[in-house]
């Protein structure tokens, strides 16, 4: 989130104190007084080759919109309390789910990373004691709804198709101490998120029914807990992130289906492990 923080090689759970703390740690939206606006672009090219066949990026641009702002309180209040909102908009599309056959090859951390539309909002309060505490929220839709098709007057297949967009919202919590005037602390979970994408399919073929069952979850981000630590003096500034992801909880970027055929019964998916 912004240029500031790719250039910092993505370190930000203690240094953030504008509105890229929503994301990297939602406490240092109160680490300065004041506000900001941040608007800016963000492009990807992948140079990922499969059975020597160029690995697209579904996405290849994207616009990043910032903003952070203390509440106008007075006297004890005053600059204890911020709010914010950061965006990552795609031009064209929501989010695009992308989930493969079992037998396709692809890289599913960099496939979809970019394929959709991030919204943060959140805020952050100064307790004292140059502790503070902040929270955002990771804001999507998902993809839920059914299809229908039946032989029609023609013998051809009529389909109808009703989708829902339900939000998905996860949690970012952080917590920043400001030991010292020139170094600071913080920590940072992120809970696991993804777009879940589901679909059942009724299909009636010669007076006989097909039943299928479409599940896959695109975007996905695993458990996250991040520490990190940040030292500045007016001329120099550094900082160091360590943290733990729990990508042993990924399900898969493949596609579940789920069928029940006439006669045969329920036949399961079998992804691979």
């Amino acid at each position: 989130m912004t240029s500031k923080r790719a250039g910092q090689a993505n370190v930000g759970v203690a240094a953030a104190d504008d509105a890229s703390a929503l994301y990297y740690d939602p406490a240092g939206l109160v680490a300065t007084p004041g506000g900001e606006l941040i608007v800016g672009t963000l492009g990807a090219y992948s140079h990922l080759s499969i059975n020597d066949e160029r690995a697209k990026l579904p996405e290849r641009v994207g616009f990043q919109l910032g903003f952070r702002a203390g509440l106008p309180l007075g006297g004890a209040l005053k600059d204890r309390f911020s709010v914010g909102i950061a965006l990552h908009l795609l031009p064209h599309n929501v989010a695009r789910i992308i989930a493969p056959a079992p037998d396709q090859l692809f890289y599913p951390y960099y496939g979809d990373r970019l394929a959709r539309i991030a919204v943060l909002p959140g805020a952050a309060a100064r307790l004292g004691g140059g502790i503070s505490i902040g929270a955002a929220i990771n804001v999507l839709a998902s993809l839920d709804g059914s299809i229908t098709a039946a032989e029609g007057s023609t013998r051809a297949i009529d389909a109808r198709v009703d989708e829902r967009v339900p939000t998905v919202a996860r949690v970012i919590a952080g917590a920043q101490w400001q030991a010292t005037p020139v170094l600071r602390f913080g920590a940072v979970y992120r809970q696991r998120f993804s777009a879940p994408f589901t679909t059942t399919a009724r299909t009636m073929i010669a007076g006989e029914p097909i039943d299928l069952d479409l599940r896959a979850e695109g975007a996905f981000t695993p458990h996250q807990v991040f520490a990190g630590v940040h030292w500045t003096t007016e001329a120099f500034a550094t900082a160091f992130d360590v943290g733990w992801s729990k990508w042993s909880g990924y399900p898969g970027p493949y596609v579940e289906v789920t069928s029940q055929l006439p006669l045969v019964g329920p036949v399961p998916a079998q992804a691979p492990h």
